[in-house]
């Protein structure tokens, strides 16, 4: 991601990385790495510096095809980590 611009929001969006059973170190590393990536991609998109199309980019590429899909389960009561 793009280092922000001095006046950015700069601050550290929560995204969750999930342990879970039979994860080994690397499946964990993994899983972290996505998450601060997650988080820095929406840090970017708030300040300016991902489009709405980069953005969605990222969001396709952590595992969210069609962003406009989640928003309508999230309307209908379901959750995504």
């Amino acid at each position: 991601m793009a280092k922000p611009p001095d006046d950015s929001t700069d601050e550290f969006l929560s995204t969750p990385a999930i342990w879970l059973p039979g994860m080994d170190d690397d499946d964990w590393a993994a899983a972290l790495d996505q998450s601060f990536d997650r988080a820095l991609a929406t840090r970017d998109f708030l300040d300016g510096l991902l489009s709405p199309d980069q953005f969605e980019d990222a969001l396709n590429h952590f595992g969210i095809p069609d962003p406009r899909s989640v928003e309508e389960a999230w309307s209908e009561g379901k959750t995504f980590l």
